[in-house]
């Protein structure tokens, strides 16, 4: 398994006076504290564990008791945008950063593999990408929303994902659910957490903020079988694992530190 997700990349200036909301982040993933992009990888002691272990041990023991695989109701959603880009190097602060989240919309069937999709690419992989953060899905209802309050337009693939869909909202999703999409098998595993580069797609800074307070995080997802994907696939949950926490509720405790 690959190992948990970095949070806050620009946390300064992004979200300032904010320490607690440090201190639990940092308790909760292996990376520490840099002076240029915010984190970096620490030594990690429990390299047997998963990052859901890693992420949400804690919590899942004292509010939501063992992890076990439920049947739930069948809900469908549907494929609006299959998203991909290739790291593009953009300046942040007067330096040269690699980002791939300008990402578009891309017709036609596209394989997913099990470290990303063709045609997509992570910039950094030290903090980007991996097995458990191979495939980022993100509502379009989440961009109703955004467009409303924004005033203005978005493009589907704005806000770095893969997969835009219809229906699964954060409320609506676990950790460790199982979606079917196409051919492909992909397993929950987080909540996305913004870094500065989506302050940097957005251009601005304190958007990281607003994003994380909204709850429209998306999550991301391991790949447990490679599969083609076209817009327009259903997209059905295999299996359900209620006993775990929703993304929603990852995101707002975390919110609120």
């Amino acid at each position: 398994m690959g190992r948990s997700a970095w949070f806050f990349s620009d946390h300064r200036s992004a979200v300032k006076g904010s320490r607690s909301l440090k201190h639990e982040i940092a308790k909760r993933t292996p990376f520490a504290e840099t002076e240029d992009f915010g984190w970096r990888k620490r030594e990690d002691r429990h390299e047997h564990k998963t990052a859901n272990q890693l992420l949400f041990g804690k919590m899942q023991r004292s509010r939501f008791g063992s992890s076990t695989m439920n049947d739930g109701p069948e809900t469908e959603a549907r494929l609006v945008s299959v998203n991909v880009a290739l790291p593009r190097g953009v300046s942040y602060r007067g330096r040269p950063v690699q980002t791939g989240i300008f990402k578009t919309p891309v017709n036609g069937p596209v394989m997913v593999r099990r470290l990303n999709l063709d045609g997509d690419r992570q910039a950094d992989l030290s903090v980007h990408g991996g097995p458990d953060k191979a495939v980022y899905v993100y509502s379009a209802l989440n961009y109703d929303l955004w467009r409303a309050e924004l005033g203005r337009d978005l493009a589907y693939g704005q806000f770095g994902e893969n997969l835009t869909t219809t229906n699964l909202l954060e409320d609506s999703v676990h950790i460790d659910d199982i979606l079917e999409v196409g051919s492909a098998l992909l397993q929950v595993t987080q909540p996305r957490f913004p870094c500065f580069k989506l302050g940097i797609k957005m251009a601005d800074q304190r958007f990281l903020r607003r994003f994380l307070n909204s709850g429209r995080s998306g999550f991301y997802c391991r790949v447990l079988g490679e599969g083609t994907i076209t817009v327009g696939d259903a997209v059905r949950f295999s299996s359900r694992s209620l006993a775990q926490p929703t993304i929603a509720e990852i995101v707002s405790q975390v919110a609120q530190q």
